[in-house]
Parts: structure tokens; sequence; C-alpha cells
């Protein structure tokens, strides 16, 4: 068995500090196995994080024996090696928790410290006994502390409060919660499974931004918290979480990022012809077509489930004051490209198109969607072409009866050629 045992509870990562015998001593091998814990796969993609201590403590701290005799140099390549892994233990990408029991003293307060929570139980102690040593909190102690309390509070546990219960540190802010005797760990997985219900990159751009909070000036901080609303609100979690709050149901987070606009569009496309509980099958609010500004049609393509190919979209009018309701499903028209041939008129700046191309005379703008033959309540409806008839003919328009009357009046179109 090693110093530092990893094991995973339904999925949290929990590292054991498995040096009973000295009170879990932080010693520099101990600090090795604890990075190299660290660094596996397994336990950076597990959703939390518990560090605990076998036996009858977390950790009474460093290691004294290993600190005698040390140089200047050998100290600085302590922070270069195994002293790192406080900084490596606070920047992990998932969140932390510190089952703590038993001591908590020196090393063992700084490392419970660099988790972003801590839960005791009432044989918790903590203190800072390095300054009576003639040393100083190192590990990240004393920033943390000072974050955590303020300069006076830590300048008052650093000096005068070598040792405190964990009442006492519930009061101070530092322990999250104080939960029965030998329920430290227990409770400390329930909370790590409450984190990992969470999604994953909020949780992380979060703790991130906490820490970057800190000692960050006012327009620093503002710029950070709104940078990372920027880019959260495009993430996948946040519309899963928008959409399972309309649904009412319970979110399923994957913690992934944003998608490209057509995964978006396919995206809007399927939740405007699914049929749901909130939504009819045209894809307009039930509240609103209850409330009779909207109607919708029950025929047509726009009824089916199932989107079709050309995506033809139903745009619906009519209101609460008007007698009837005009559909229409609007189609595309398929234009021929124009021909690259076409021969130049006498008169500048006119074409005149060639046999294949269009009569018309381009305007510039997209040419208007033909519309598709339905049945419609409306006697007004032309059932062509959208237009208004008269009441004496409903199946022909005011303009088609116009072309008519021209050509009767019209004596070269009278002629009998045979």
């Amino acid at each position: 068995m090693g110093l530092v045992e990893a094991a995973f509870h339904e999925g949290i990562a929990v590292c054991t500090l498995n040096r009973p015998e000295k009170l879990n001593a932080l010693s520099r091998a101990l600090e090795r196995e604890l990075d190299a814990a660290l660094s596996r796969t397994e336990v950076r993609s597990a959703p939390c994080l518990v560090v605990t201590g076998a036996g009858r403590a977390f950790s009474a701290g460093a290691d004294v024996g290993e600190m005698r005799g040390s140089s200047p140099a050998d100290v600085l390549a302590y922070y270069r090696e195994s002293g790192e892994v406080y900084e490596r233990l606070a920047a992990f990408p998932r969140p932390t928790i510190a089952a703590v029991h038993g001591y908590c003293l020196g090393g063992g307060f700084e490392l419970a410290l660099a988790c972003d929570f801590r839960v005791a139980d009432p044989t918790a102690v903590f203190g800072l006994p390095e300054v009576s040593i003639g040393i100083l909190p190192s590990s990240g102690g004393t920033l943390r502390l000072v974050r955590a309390v303020g300069p006076a509070r830590a300048k008052e546990l650093m000096l005068l409060r070598r040792r405190f219960g964990a009442q006492e540190a519930l009061a101070l802010g530092l322990v999250t919660e104080v939960v029965e005797e030998g329920r430290a760990l227990a409770r400390a997985l329930e909370l790590a499974r409450e984190l990992a219900a969470l999604p994953p990159l909020a949780v992380e751009v979060a703790r991130r931004a906490v820490d970057a909070v800190a000692g960050a000036p006012r327009d620093a901080a503002l710029l950070i918290e709104r940078l990372g609303y920027g880019v959260l609100a495009q993430t996948r979690d946040a519309r899963e979480a928008a959409d399972a709050f309309l649904d009412r149901r319970e979110p399923r987070f994957e913690g992934r990022g944003g998608r490209g606009g057509r995964e978006r569009a396919e995206g809007q496309a399927r939740a405007l012809h699914r049929p749901t509980s909130r939504r009819t099958r045209t894809g307009i609010p039930k509240q609103a077509a209850s409330a009779g500004s909207v109607r919708t049609c029950s025929t047509g393509p726009a009824a089916t489930t199932r989107p079709s190919r050309r995506r033809a979209a139903c745009v619906v009018e009519g209101g609460r004051s008007s007698r009837w309701w005009v559909a229409r499903m609007l189609v595309p028209a398929r234009r021929p490209a124009p021909s690259t041939a076409a021969t130049m008129s006498s008169r500048p700046g006119r074409s005149r198109p060639t046999a294949g191309s269009s009569r018309r005379r381009s305007s510039g703008r997209p040419k208007r969607a033909r519309a598709r033959r339905i049945r419609c309540r409306s006697p007004w409806l032309h059932r062509s072409h959208g237009r208004r008839a008269s009441p004496a003919h409903p199946t022909r328009s005011r303009s088609s009866r116009a072309s008519a009357r021209s050509r009767a009046s019209n004596p070269w179109s009278q002629g009998t050629s045979r």
C-alpha cells in the first residue's frame, strides 16, 4: 500500500493520505505520491475530488525531521518539486472537498485550505504553529488565510491562537459544515454528488472566476464575470438547462461547449416540428393559440411531426377580431439561372433577354414566393396566387379580368387567321 490511496465512490474520486502511524505527516514522498494521484487521468476526469486522511487525523503537518538542516537552495528545490502539490490541488479542474477529522495542523491545514470546501467533525483541531518554530506558512496558507478571514484575523490565528476547534473554524468561515463525529467523509461524498449534478463547464468557470476576482480590481473583476457569462451562455449545457426548465424536466448536462450554425439550425428545426406538451404541431405555443391571438391550421405539411426536406414555413395570419383566417404554405420558387449570353438593346442601360431567360424585368428584389394551392374558408382569397378575387368571379382575379377586357377591345386580337 502506498502513502496515498486513490479510490472511487459512485464516480467520485477520493484520495486518502495513508500514513496513520505518523498522523499523516506530509513528507516529500507522500507529497510526490499525492501529486502523481492528482495527475491520473481517471482522477482528473471525475466530477469531484475528496481528500481525507487515514487513522486518527487528517494531517498533523509537515515532517519536521526532513526540514532540519535545509539550506536555502534545498528550500527552493523543494518548492520546484514536491512542494508545488498544494498549488496543483488549488488549480485542480474539478471541485475539491477536504473531509477533516482529528489534527489538521500546519501543512495539513494549508492542504485543506487549498480545497474548495471543508467538512469537519467535532474532533477536528486546526492551527498554524509555523511561527512558533521559526518559520511561517509558506505553501499558500498565508495567502488563502488572509483572503478567507482578512489580515487582522489571519494575524490573530497565526500569532495568538495556535489551535482552535471545528465550531470556531465554522464561525470564522474556514469550514463549510460541521457534522457528527465520524461522518465527515460521508457528508463530503454527499456534497460531491450535489456538485456532480451541476453543469461541469459552469462549475469550472465559476471556481476560476472567484479565485481571480478575489485579488483583482473592481473593473477587472466585473470584466472577468461578464466574459465568463458570455462564454457559458453559448454552451450546450446552458441551452439544455433552459429547455429543461421550459419542458419541466430534469436537465441532462454533458459538459460540452457550443455548436456551429448548422447544428443550431437543425436543433431549432427539430424543436419547431417536435410535438411536446407546451407546443402545437406547428411550433406555435399553445398559450398564444388558446388566447386567440394566433390560430393554427391542422392540415397540410405543417401538421406533420417530421420536418420536410424543403423546410417550408407555415405563415398563419389572423386574430381575435378577424373573421376569416388566411394560411399559406410559402415554397421558394425555383428560378432558372440567368443566362450569361444576353444581347444588349439599343437603349443604354437596358438589356434584351434571350429566349431561355425570364422575360420579366429584374427589380433587384427576390422573386415573390408562389403560394401552394390550398383550400381556404375565405372567398376573397384566390386559390392559385393569393390575390383578391372579385365577388362575381371568386376564381378569377381582378387583374385577369382586366386583361380579358383589354384583349376584347383590341381590334388586332380579333383576327381570324387560318
